[in-house]
C-alpha cells in the first residue's frame, strides 16, 4: 500500500504470557486495526513443551496465532 505504514512487534510467540504481551502492545499504540499479520512457524523435531505445558509445535503455529488474533480483535475496523 503506497504511503501506509507498519509497525513490528518482536515477540516469543511460542509463550502464551508473551503473545498476551505483544497483544497488549499492539493495542496499546494503535487505536484501529486494519490487518494482523501472523507470521510465526516452526517444527520440532523433538517433542517439547513449553513453561505452559503446551506442546511447542501447537503453542506456535495454531495456539499463539489464535489468541493473538483474540486479543486484538477490539481495535480491528468492521469493513461494512
Amino acid at each position: 500500500m503506497e504511503g501506509g505504514k507498519g509497525q513490528f512487534i518482536i515477540s516469543d510467540l511460542s509463550s502464551m504470557e508473551d503473545t498476551k504481551a505483544a497483544a497488549k502492545s499492539i493495542t496499546k499504540v494503535v487505536d484501529r486495526l486494519d490487518v494482523l499479520i501472523n507470521n510465526a512457524g516452526a517444527f520440532f523435531p523433538k517433542y517439547r513443551v513449553t513453561s505452559e505445558g503446551f506442546e511447542s509445535t501447537l503453542a506456535l503455529n495454531y495456539l499463539s496465532p489464535f489468541l493473538l488474533t483474540q486479543y486484538c480483535r477490539h481495535p480491528v475496523k468492521p469493513l461494512l
